[in-house]
């Protein structure tokens, strides 16, 4: 993949020392021999500006060879502008809008950010990062919009965290109507999207059933491999869980 992680190179300044066309793909200046090589899936982000006009343009080193005062450029990245630079213009390595965390909407996410790039997304109200699968929750499991409801008709709003817990329930007895509540390790600290349960005693032959669930607890009933509830003695099981 090209242009996927970004290096960055801490007090590092140069100036051209020829002029850079609108079109230019390649660009010269002294400070470019202290740079490194293997470019292309990774690559430094370099600023040129000009301080009376007012301008700037990012580019982004896609090649370089050791000790080289030439550099291959992406030229006009980061929603910059390509533009045509004379000698002596002055180039820094310095932070920009992609090295913090930006404020977008869900639909104007940068197509061309590094993987590891987090983003507070204004309409949903939480943080994402970019990684090989694209935009992921920065905190969670999942994003929030796209899990839920629960069996209550209960839906985790924008900017929920969702989470994650699984636990092993030991050789428990359910009641009379095969029913058991089970209290999670960790409550979640507003609800519980919903639970998987499986079975790791090969005396029940199941299933179980959820027939509730919150923020601390599940219920679910056990089966004898038909509709018929089934009081159980001794039966084990693992839970896996959703909620925020």
């Amino acid at each position: 993949m090209v242009f996927s992680f970004r290096e960055t190179n801490n007090y590092f300044s140069t100036q051209l020392s020829i002029a850079a066309s609108v079109t230019d793909t390649t660009m010269r200046a002294p400070g470019f021999t202290a740079l490194g090589t293997g470019y292309g899936e990774k690559y430094v982000p370099l600023v040129l500006h000009d301080d009376a006009a007012g301008v700037f343009e990012i580019v982004w080193v896609s090649a370089h060879t050791t000790a080289s005062d030439t550099v291959t450029v992406a030229r006009g990245k980061e929603g910059s502008s390509a533009r045509p630079w004379p000698s002596g213009t002055r180039v820094e390595c310095a932070p920009t809008a992609y090295d913090m965390i930006m404020m977008a909407t869900s639909g104007a996410l940068p197509s061309d950010a590094q993987f590891g790039q987090r983003a507070y997304r204004t309409d949903k109200l939480d943080v994402v990062m970019k990684t090989f699968n694209g935009w992921v929750p920065a905190a969670g499991v999942a994003l929030a919009g796209n899990v839920g409801p629960n069996m209550h008709s209960a839906t985790p709003p924008d900017g929920a965290t969702i989470l994650a817990q699984m636990q092993y329930v030991p050789a428990f007895t359910t009641n009379g109507n095969g029913d058991k509540t089970v209290n999670f390790k960790q409550p979640f600290p507003t609800n519980c999207l919903g639970v998987m349960i499986t079975s790791v005693d090969f005396a029940h032959v199941g299933p179980f059933v959820v027939s509730a669930v919150n923020a601390s607890s599940v219920t679910f009933t056990t089966y004898n491999g038909n509709s018929t509830r089934t009081t159980q003695t001794n039966v084990s099981c693992v839970l896996f869980a959703l909620g925020w």
